[in-house]
């Protein structure tokens, strides 16, 4: 916390966005302090079992794949031969990036999600009070969701998850609880 205070802010809030894992740590850190229980626990407890996320886990200390899985390259540099990152060990970012899951699932989860089957409406509807991104198609993130207009009109609903060493991975959208590819 010193050290996050030691600095001035980039931005005044509301006047920029700029992407942070930081609010996924801290929602780690409560997890556990009101629970007792790791984050990892809860999640298996209250989402991955009640959705029946079957190709669904949350490695706390250790990543392991179970089961048949794609592969993952990642190019280091611009002329840096493709590097298998298949194994690379996602729980180093803690609650903000240990989940493996398959398409599958994510699609369950997120349908579920948008649905209002795993938080309040209220609760809801500030996971989807967005800023803009500055995306050139018009992308907006709020609290762990991204919205992308579609041309047909309405709005696409996911997340796109990345890291230093894979850049960006596509992961499904889902809007009026019917998936839509990005």
């Amino acid at each position: 916390m010193k050290l996050a205070l030691a600095h001035p802010p980039a931005f005044e809030p509301g006047a920029d966005w700029r992407y942070s894992n930081t609010g996924y740590l801290l929602a780690g850190m409560l997890i556990e302090q009101v629970t007792g229980h790791s984050y990892g626990d809860e999640i298996r407890h209250r989402i991955v079992g009640p959705l029946g996320l079957r190709r669904t886990s949350v490695p706390v200390a250790a990543m392991e794949i179970r089961g048949p899985h794609a592969r993952g390259y990642a190019r280091p540099g611009k002329d840096a031969p493709l590097k298998d990152i298949t194994a690379l060990n996602s729980t180093v970012a803690g609650p903000s990036g240990a989940m493996i899951s398959s398409g599958a699932d994510f699609k369950r989860f997120l349908g579920a999600l948008l649905r209002g089957k795993l938080l309040a409406p209220t609760q809801l509807h500030e996971t989807m009070r967005t800023c803009p991104t500055g995306d050139p198609g018009g992308g907006a993130y709020g609290l762990g969701l991204e919205s992308h207009p579609l041309p047909c009109g309405g709005l696409a609903w996911g997340h796109e998850a990345a890291s230093p060493a894979t850049g960006p991975r596509a992961a499904p959208r889902q809007t009026a609880g019917r998936p839509r590819p990005w």
